[in-house]
Order: C-alpha cells, then sequence, then structure tokens
C-alpha cells in the first residue's frame, strides 16, 4: 500500500471537524495513531463513508494534496435540484446504518488499476460562491411582542437572540451547563445539566478519568446508543465534550425508580410495592423491555448486560432500558481487551448469562439477552433471580447444571410463565432458541388472557354483590319463618291450650312465611348460578352458595321448607370448602340443667298433624341435670315434670347437625292459672289479631317469672294511666 503524503491525517481531521460534536480533537483521537488503518477507524466510528475513504485514498495518490480538495470531496451532496427521492428512502428504517453522513454509491464503479489511479486529474476546486445579498433589516417589535420571553434563562439571551434574531451563534456560549454531580457509575459521572437552547432539565453523562474504555470507546456507545430511536430506549440528545476536552452525551431526566428496587421492596413485602407491583404489573415492564430487546435484535445490536438494575420505571408506567455501555453490534469484531475491561460489574450476577460468567463478555451475544429477560422474569416469579451469591457460588450453580423450576419455590406461579421462563434459562446458549420476538409473543398471549380474566373477575365481583344482598333477604325471611315454627311449639305445648283461631291464623302465617322463604331461596341460588357462568369456581360464591344450600337443607330435614333434600346435599359435597360436608352427617348434643334439679324430662318429637306440628307422646329420658348424645338435628319439645309439686314446664329445643346446645333453666315456684310455662322460647302477649303472637327471647337463667313478667303485664292491663302503671310495676317488682 502506497504511503499516504504528511499531514493528510491532519488535513482530513480539521474536514471532518464539522461532522463531530467534539471537534478536531475528537476526530483526532478516534484516529490516532494516524496510519494505513486512521480511515477505517473514522468509518467505523461513523465520520466518514466507505465510498469517501475510498476517494481519499485516490486523492492521496496524487501529491500535492490540496486541503480545499478535501474539504470539496467531503462537502454533503446538493439534492435540492436532483429527482425526489422515493418514499421508501424517505420512511426507510436503515437498520444498522448509520444515516448521519451521507453515502456515496460506488457500486457501480469499476476497479482501477494503479496505472489508472494515476492518470486521475486532480478534482476541481469549486469557485467560491458570491455571498448572499443582505437580509432586509426586521422591523422592530412592538413593546408586547419584545415582552415574550422564550425561557427563564435571561442569562442567556444572546443565544435567543440568534435563534430569532440574524446575528451568529456567540461561540463563547455553549449549549449545555453541566451542575452537579447526581451519580457515578465505572465509566461515567452522571451529572445535572440545564439544556440552554431548548430550556429544559437534562443529564449529562461524563466519561471518568479511571474509566475502562477512552474517548473513543465512549463516542462509539454513545453513536450507537443514537442509532436505537425507541420509546423504550434510552434517548440520547447531542454529544459533546466539556472545555476540558472530555466527551459527554446528554439524555433525559432519569425516571424515579429502578426495577432492582421495585423487586427488592416485593420480595422483602413491603405493604405500598405489594400492592402497586402486583404481578401482572410487573408482567407489563417486562413486555416492555422485551420489546425493546426485540427491536434492538433487528437492528443488529446486543445489549449483553440486561439486568434489572438496568431498567427504570416511572410513576405512570414508563419503561427505559439503559446501560447500553456494553453493547455491541453483530457485524463489528470482537475487541477482547476491551470486552475483558468492561466485565466488571458491581452485582447482579444472578442476572447474567452463563456463558458470559464463564467465558467473558466477548461470549455474550443476543442470547445473553433471552438469559436476561427469563432471569428478570424468574425474580418476578419467585422474588429471587435463578442463582445467588458470590460469583464463585453462581458459576458452582451453574456448572452443576440445573435451574430450580419457579413452581418449586413457589407453587402459585402460572405453570404457562413457568415454561417460558425455563425455555429462557437454558445453560446451554446453543439450547435456549427462544428469539426476543417469541418472548414478546408469549409474554403478550399470557396477559391477555390475564386481562380477560382480570374483567371476568371484575364482572363475577359485581354479581356476587348483588347475589349477597338477595341471599341476605333469604336469610330474613328463613329467620322469621324460624321465629314462627318456634311460636307454633310453644303455643303447641301441653296446657296452652290456643284458641282454634289462633292455631288457624298461626298455620296460614306460617304457610306464607314458607313460601316467601322458598321464593327467596330460589332467587338466592339463580343469583349464585349466575356469578358461576362468568367465572366457574368462584371461591367466594362457591362458599356462600354452599352455606345457602346447607342452611336450606337443614329446614328441609326440619319440615319447614320444600326443596329436593337428595339435591341439596349432593351439591354441598360438589362445593364444600370445608366443613360443611363433615357437619351433614353430624349428630347433636343436648345438656339440660335446672334450677331446682330433679325434674323429670320427656324428649317429645314432632309430627304434622292436620297442617300442625303437633307433638308426639314422647319418651321419659331422665332426670336432670342430664345429657343426651347423637341427637339428629331438629326440632323438639322437652317436658320437665315437678313430680312433687304437680307441675309441667315446657321447653323447645332446635338443634343444628353438629351443635353441642347446653340449657340451664330456672323454673318458677308456681305457675298462674291460666298460664303455661316455656322456657327459652316464644310466649302470648296481648290479644290484638295477627300480632297476638309475637317471638321474643327470654333468658331462661336469671327470670323470675312472678314479679319480671306477670305482674307487669297485669298492671299495664288494670291501670288506664300509663304513669301509673310504670310506677306500680316499680313497685310491685321491688
Amino acid at each position: 500500500m502506497a504511503r499516504l503524503p504528511e499531514r493528510f491525517h491532519e488535513m482530513v481531521c480539521e474536514a471532518l471537524a464539522p461532522r463531530c460534536g467534539g471537534g478536531v480533537r475528537t476526530v483526532r483521537a478516534l484516529g490516532e495513531p494516524f496510519g494505513p488503518d486512521t480511515l477505517e477507524r473514522w468509518v467505523a466510528a461513523g465520520l466518514l463513508t466507505t465510498g469517501e475513504a475510498t476517494n481519499l485514498r485516490l486523492l492521496a495518490l496524487r501529491p500535492p494534496v490540496d486541503p480545499k480538495a478535501i474539504i470539496e470531496l467531503l462537502r454533503p451532496e446538493d439534492r435540492s435540484s436532483g429527482p425526489p427521492a422515493a418514499a421508501a428512502e424517505d420512511w426507510g428504517w436503515g437498520f444498522g446504518i448509520d444515516q448521519t453522513v451521507p453515502e456515496v454509491d460506488l457500486r457501480n464503479l469499476p476497479p482501477l488499476s494503479a496505472t489508472a489511479r494515476a492518470q486521475i486529474p486532480s478534482p476541481p476546486i469549486a469557485t467560491p460562491a458570491p455571498p448572499p445579498p443582505p437580509r432586509p433589516s426586521r422591523p422592530e417589535k412592538p413593546e408586547a411582542e419584545a415582552s415574550w420571553g422564550w425561557s427563564a434563562d435571561a442569562e442567556n439571551s444572546a443565544i435567543f437572540e440568534s435563534l430569532i434574531g440574524d446575528g451568529p451563534m456567540p461561540e463563547d456560549r455553549r449549549r449545555f451547563r453541566v451542575e452537579q454531580k447526581l451519580a457515578s457509575t465505572r465509566i461515567a459521572d452522571v451529572h445535572a445539566a440545564r439544556d440552554l437552547v431548548l430550556g429544559r432539565n437534562i443529564v449529562a453523562h461524563v466519561l471518568r478519568p479511571d474509566a475502562p474504555i477512552g474517548p473513543a470507546g465512549f463516542i462509539r456507545s454513545a453513536r450507537l446508543l443514537a442509532s436505537l430511536q425507541h420509546p423504550l430506549i434510552e434517548p440520547i440528545y447531542e454529544l459533546e465534550h466539556t472545555p476540558e476536552g472530555t466527551p459527554f452525551y446528554v439524555s433525559s431526566q432519569p425516571l424515579e425508580d429502578t426495577l432492582s428496587r421495585v423487586l427488592k421492596a416485593v420480595a422483602r413485602d413491603d405493604g405500598q410495592a405489594r400492592a402497586r407491583w402486583t404481578l401482572p404489573a410487573l408482567l407489563e415492564v417486562l413486555l416492555d423491555v422485551s420489546r425493546a430487546i426485540a427491536f434492538c435484535h433487528l437492528a443488529g445490536v446486543v445489549h449483553r448486560d440486561l439486568r434489572p438494575s438496568k431498567i427504570r420505571v416511572g410513576t405512570f408506567g414508563e419503561v427505559l432500558v439503559c446501560g447500553w455501555f456494553r453493547a455491541r453490534r453483530r457485524t463489528e469484531t470482537v475487541d477482547p481487551a476491551v470486552d475483558a475491561a468492561l466485565a466488571l460489574v458491581s452485582g447482579g450476577l444472578g442476572y447474567l448469562a452463563p456463558e458470559r460468567l464463564e467465558y467473558g463478555l466477548s461470549h455474550a451475544g443476543a442470547q445473553a439477552d433471552i438469559w436476561g429477560l427469563g432471569a428478570i422474569l424468574y425474580a418476578m416469579l419467585t422474588k429471587r433471580p435463578p442463582f445467588a451469591g458470590s460469583s464463585s457460588e453462581v458459576r458452582r450453580e451453574i456448572r452443576a447444571g440445573r435451574v430450580v423450576p419457579p413452581r418449586e419455590r413457589a407453587r402459585e406461579v402460572p405453570e404457562v410463565l413457568e415454561q417460558l421462563c425455563m425455555q429462557a434459562l437454558r445453560i446451554d446458549p446453543q439450547k435456549r432458541r427462544l428469539s426476543a420476538e417469541e418472548f414478546v409473543s408469549e409474554l403478550e398471549n399470557y396477559l391477555d388472557g390475564t386481562r380477560a380474566e382480570e374483567r371476568r373477575l371484575e364482572q363475577a365481583e359485581e354479581l356476587f354483590e348483588d347475589a349477597e344482598q338477595i341471599a341476605q333477604r333469604y336469610h330474613v325471611a328463613r329467620e322469621r319463618l324460624n321465629k314462627g315454627w318456634l311460636r307454633e311449639a310453644g303455643l303447641r305445648a301441653p296446657g296452652a291450650a290456643p284458641a282454634p283461631d289462633k292455631a288457624f291464623d298461626l298455620r296460614l302465617k306460617l304457610e306464607r312465611l314458607r313460601q316467601k322463604t322458598e321464593e327467596a331461596f330460589y332467587r338466592a341460588d339463580d343469583a349464585y348460578m349466575r356469578v358461576f357462568s362468568v367465572m366457574p369456581g368462584f371461591e367466594p360464591a362457591r362458599y356462600a352458595l354452599c352455606a345457602l344450600y346447607f342452611c336450606a337443607l337443614q329446614d328441609v330435614e326440619r319440615g319447614r321448607m320444600q326443596a329436593p333434600r337428595n339435591f341439596l346435599r349432593a351439591s354441598i359435597r360438589q362445593l364444600d370448602p370445608g366443613g360443611f360436608s363433615d357437619a351433614l352427617g353430624a349428630s347433636s348434643h343436648l345438656e339440660v340443667r335446672t334450677r331446682p334439679s330433679g325434674m323429670w324430662v320427656t324428649f317429645h318429637q314432632y309430627a304434622l298433624e292436620g297442617g300442625v306440628c303437633t307433638p308426639d307422646a314422647g319418651r321419659e329420658v331422665g332426670i336432670t341435670p342430664f345429657a343426651m348424645t347423637d341427637v339428629r338435628p331438629g326440632d323438639y319439645l322437652l317436658t320437665l315434670h315437678d313430680r312433687e309439686a304437680g307441675q309441667r314446664f315446657t321447653v323447645p329445643v332446635s338443634l343444628t347437625p353438629g351443635e353441642r346446645l347446653i340449657l340451664n333453666v330456672k323454673l318458677p315456684e308456681r305457675v298462674p292459672k291460666g298460664f303455661a310455662f316455656v322456657a327459652a322460647g316464644p310466649f302470648r302477649v296481648g290479644d290484638v289479631g295477627e300480632d297476638a303472637v309475637l317471638a321474643n327471647a327470654l333468658p331462661a337463667t336469671d327470670a323470675d317469672w312472678d314479679t319480671e313478667y306477670l305482674a307487669p303485664v297485669l298492671a299495664i292491663r288494670v291501670v288506664d294511666d300509663l304513669d301509673q302503671a310504670m310506677a306500680h310495676i316499680r313497685a310491685h317488682s321491688s
């Protein structure tokens, strides 16, 4: 290869300076040491096109080289007079192509021999165009317009005047003002900064003096990042250098949090984090990350450092993938020395691909990014990375060749997510055949189903609330029905002697209550079934319906309601979330204690006679205190017989399945003529129409019937004035 003329590269540096934000100094840093490969390094940095480099070599073959010829050769082509470009070219993505420098199409040029090159004349130097005529002076602004300010940066009025006026940008003014340091990484210090032209707050990433890469590597990374224009990738606004010559690039202000901090907060069961970052919310973040990685892979770029600490999340659902200093294009030649300098990381080893940990950063390709996606998914499902510990411990686990499946750490993990996770976490990268696009598709399919499930859940919850209100009306009707049956039991007790018309009225009332209760039951049953039509197996509705059937079965077995008994039993066993099936066959326990004791107890069962439940003749079961086990649930009547005093007392009893009922009954010394003592049950109050029979749960332990019940009733009947009646009651009770 012919030797290039002296100062040739210096002249090219000066000609390329306008193309680089860092000026001549940065161009020189990208090309040094000057030699045969310098033009290729400038091509790799995007400062030259392949065609321009070829033309420069041809120009250098004929000395002396004129600097004006170099400038003319590198001048952008004027396309204003040519034919309009095709729409497809205007809107092409241009993946992997640096469009900041115009490409020269040399595909149709024949190769030149050395003799032919020597005969190429020097390119003509264009005559400088005459200066444009001066612009007409702009009229003075009105006072109102002059008061309109561009920004709060009043000290930079010269910059704004140059934007809206005719004057040039002042050379001593810089666009960005770098302020205090916010954070540091191994490669760059992150500073708060101000865009003085657009008047916005930004951040500046300034290359550290002790960074493992030099200015050329820093600029290469910044240009690579700038080529990835995607809403989920950290944007880069400008590449500049400080007055001392240190390169930096500016980007948007960082989002509030990192995915690493989010996952740690969820893992330690932080209340606010658990409320906000549910599994679907975390998966939405991962979906955005995988979309960004899929975009990069299509553009021919691999991230090679995908960890939760490199993902930033915002308050309003924003997601940005950051940390691109270790990224590279697939077409670039791997530089083991640079990769070795970049290999050291400060944390998150459990998220790095096995091939990177074992063999270094140079062996990390697109499949290492797939591992990163799978490792992040693993942490979202199990609250920990696939591997944890020191670097030696992580390597030891990797060499063991097994990743613990997520469902072994958390049984609630959906099976489809476990399968996706394990596909991405294959130890051998050759078997990790899942692409980023396929990862996106699988995650989208799952989340689409989850969103539909959430809509069904919301609808089921609304229907369940309606069903609960309907079921509440059933329970109210059932309670009234049971009180009516207890009144029937009290009035049918021996010695009560109700009037026939009162018994008939009560039967009609019970029939109406039974019909209302049955109607309410079937409406509640239908309401719960509507919940299951939207979401089968909805647990709250399952429990509530089982409880509904259990209550109905109790009433059916007591003869208080009509419903298919076998259907109720079978449904309870099918729906039972626990406890109901055991109670179906459970017997009850009854224990009776009296004061005074020694009462003979007769146990009566009810039989339906002429539409009225009437106690049978009964059987003597013992003397109080006594206990009965294995009693079938239902309604019974106990007759307590004081044989010495010749008095009888009645005690109505209602037993539910599995109930253990203990009755403590305090008996009166005497029962006035015309009254029947009914313990812990209903009694007759007044004598007015249908309301003549009322339910009232009286204490069965400390009631002194002579003074606390009979005397007040008699006082109200014989005294017209209410105040006198109350005084009579207090006097009698004392």
